[in-house]
């Protein structure tokens, strides 16, 4: 287990803007179960995720109160969930927290009970389970009718209660066996994907249309091969609103690098939309190599008079979705790589057909269709984000101790000494998050300045 540094919580709490979240949500509330965000943490450890949120949302409203509590069920809603008495009173319908582990369960419950009693829907629950198995009514699966995208475009079922998901979610475990047993009937990404890429999936199904998604995830989720079907579905189902890379060993015992993702899901007409300029250029590209098997079948083979009339044709057919200096690698135990273009030795028809038939029946042929059908999809429908890369992040932990450190992530100051706080561990004081727009020197400057989350 690793726990996540409140310095990084903090931050990402800032980033998705929790706090404007909350205060545009009670402005446009039309009954007192929509009054205030859903916020969940599907692997909530001790609650650290819950902890820092639940303050930001109290604070978003209590500090416009004469702006926002004018009417009738705001006051009555404030006064019996956000009064001085108990100002996070609000927190037992709103928020939510997993964790397979029993002493991690009990412990987020003591720790939201500490800080206010947002304790009620604490779960000793495992977040990659069937919905049908969660109690809470707000964990159910949606209706078929009430559902934001239908099945015929997403099959499996979905709950969509939630407006923010927060977590530092497990990486590589290895899943119960029954869990594992119920994977390809709740996740589409459940063939050899990895618990942090189901995990992905687990909080597309949470989240309502236009949710806001903040995770820790390992940098293999974005830029190792096998994670391909991962970047694919993140694409199609979310509005990537900004990735920042981390140093190694923010996290104790563990040299894996990781990136904190903020991403939006989008509403059906987009996930439609992506869906029909996808699937007009995979059918582009499998009509491309289907035409070149043509090009090597036993009809078309008598009609050839060398090699290099093969690879002619092969090549015109499949030029848009293999470049001539692209290969592939044909498995099995004579495995050996392909080339578009021919080897040398390849000097006859019957040659050259076996050749281009060994070529186009490889498996590894299917990653260049889906990357014609993403490059051109993504110049339709192009996603611009900014992507950071930080050194220093307020901490530096060894096994002795904790050691303070610049910040390039935001800016904390003390409300007393208003003093800089580099790491929150060594803070004994209430602080602010300060962020300056204007003059950008922080990763949260930048993102309060460029990053707009839709409605």
């Amino acid at each position: 287990m690793y726990f996540t540094h409140s310095n990084l919580v903090r931050f990402m709490i800032e980033v998705i803007d929790l706090d404007g979240l909350t205060t545009k949500t009670w402005s446009s509330s039309t009954h007192p179960e929509n009054r205030l965000p859903y916020v969940i943490d599907p692997a909530c450890g001790s609650g650290s995720f819950l902890l820092n949120a639940m303050p930001i949302i109290t604070n978003a409203i209590k500090s416009r109160k004469e702006e926002l509590v004018c009417d009738f069920e705001s006051i009555q809603f404030y006064n019996a969930r956000m009064s001085d008495d108990v100002p996070n009173y609000w927190a037992e319908n709103f928020i939510y927290g997993f964790d397979p582990k029993f002493i991690m369960a009990i412990t987020a419950k003591v720790n939201m009970v500490l800080h206010g009693d947002g304790s009620a829907h604490i779960f000793k629950y495992d977040a990659f389970s069937d919905f049908s198995k969660y109690r809470d009514t707000k964990l159910r699966p949606i209706g078929d009718k009430l559902r934001s995208i239908n099945r015929e475009r997403y099959d499996k079922d979905m709950c969509e209660t939630f407006d923010v998901v927060l977590s530092n979610p497990p990486f590589g475990v290895t899943l119960s066996s029954e869990t594992s047993r119920r994977l390809k009937y709740n996740f589409v990404l459940s063939e050899s994907t990895s618990s942090e890429a189901l995990f992905i999936e687990r909080c597309f199904q949470l989240l309502k249309p236009n949710g806001r998604l903040g995770l820790v995830l390992p940098e293999s989720v974005f830029n190792a091969v096998d994670n391909m079907q991962v970047r694919l579905f993140l694409y199609r189902m979310f509005k990537i609103k900004t990735i920042v890379s981390l140093p190694r060993n923010v996290f104790i015992d563990t040299p894996t690098l990781t990136s904190l993702l903020f991403a939006q899901k989008k509403t059906s007409q987009e996930i439609e939309a992506w869906d029909r300029e996808w699937q007009k250029h995979i059918d582009y590209a499998n009509k491309a190599i289907k035409a070149g098997k043509v090009c090597v079948s036993s009809e078309k083979k008598k009609n050839y008079t060398s090699a290099q009339e093969v690879e002619k044709a092969v090549v015109n057919a499949i030029g848009e979705v293999l470049h001539e200096d692209e290969w592939v690698i044909k498995k099995g135990k004579n495995s050996e790589v392909i080339s578009v273009r021919m080897r040398a030795d390849v000097n006859t028809v019957d040659d050259a057909v076996s050749y281009y038939n060994d070529l186009l029946k490889s498996a590894s042929v299917d990653k260049f269709v889906f990357r014609y059908a993403f490059d051109k999809t993504s110049q339709v429908y192009d996603q611009e984000f900014d992507l950071f890369a930080v050194d220093e992040v307020g901490y530096k932990l060894s096994k002795r101790k904790e050691k303070g450190r610049p910040n390039q992530l935001c800016e904390f100051i003390g409300n007393n000494t208003k003093k800089k706080i580099c790491n929150l561990h060594l803070c004994d004081e209430p602080y602010s998050v300060i962020y300056n727009t204007e003059q950008t020197t922080t990763v949260l400057d930048i993102v309060k300045k460029e990053v707009r989350w839709d409605q």
